[in-house]
């Protein structure tokens, strides 16, 4: 049943069929459900390695502890899910919808989250070590504590997140928006802050900024800019 419904947009029976095998202790290795609905359904801890999720419907599903590594889950909807300490170790999650996710303590290192909606979503201890968020949505996202050693987030917008005790050494943060982001105790060693906006930024200190790269070109507020030295920013010319 799951086989001949490759395709549909549909359910096809297929949530009560991966639930139960799931139960059963099936391995789910390389399941094909590109375009399924599968919104709520409930696989905790399955193994799907290298299945094949790309624009499935999976809102609100429970993947907890899920092994999703090198699953294609580009463009998929996964609003409001739960993959709390899931393995996304290489898993591309391009595009997708994670609005409101709770990745939590999940492993996605190097994964492809690129243009990815992570509005609200939470990433607090998470590793993302070498992961591609470039023009990701990050707004109000939660990274405390979050690993993104050598990540990419060129052009990301992380407005108002928090990334306070996140590890961002050797991250490139190259015209990210980090408009009111929190910056607590945050790692900047390396990081690349080439045209990023910090204004309003919480939390940040001279002394984090001066171990980035590229620091003295990034938009700081008028009165950080004086504390690190830096003459007033020229205005726009519109």
């Amino acid at each position: 049943m799951i086989n001949s419904a490759v395709g549909q947009q549909g359910s096809g029976g297929r949530i009560e069929d991966l639930q139960d095998l799931n139960k059963d202790g099936v391995s789910l290795q390389g399941l094909t459900a590109n375009n399924a609905n599968l919104s709520k359904v409930k696989l905790e801890k399955a193994n799907l390695y290298s299945a094949n999720f790309q624009k499935a419907y999976l809102d609100g599903a429970n993947l907890r502890y899920a092994n999703l590594w090198d699953a294609n889950l580009v463009g998929a909807d996964l609003y409001n899910a739960n993959l709390l300490g899931a393995n996304l170790v290489g898993a591309n999650l391009g595009n997708a919808n994670l609005v409101g996710v709770n990745l939590g303590n999940a492993n996605l290192w190097d994964a492809n989250l690129q243009g990815a909606n992570l509005q609200r979503a939470n990433l607090g201890d998470a590793n993302l070590e070498g992961v591609n968020l470039g023009n990701a949505n990050l707004w109000d996202a939660n990274l405390q504590g979050a690993n993104l050693g050598n990540a990419n987030l060129l052009g990301a917008n992380l407005l108002g997140a928090n990334l306070g005790n996140a590890n961002l050494v050797g991250v490139n943060l190259g015209n990210a928006n980090l408009l009111g982001a929190n910056l607590l105790d945050a790692n900047l060693l390396d990081a690349n802050l080439q045209r990023a906006n910090l204004q309003r930024a919480k939390n940040l200190t001279p002394e984090q900024v001066k171990t980035a790269k590229n620091w003295e070109s990034a938009h700081y507020d008028p009165e950080f800019r004086a504390t690190l030295g830096l003459p007033p920013e020229p205005e726009s010319k519109n």
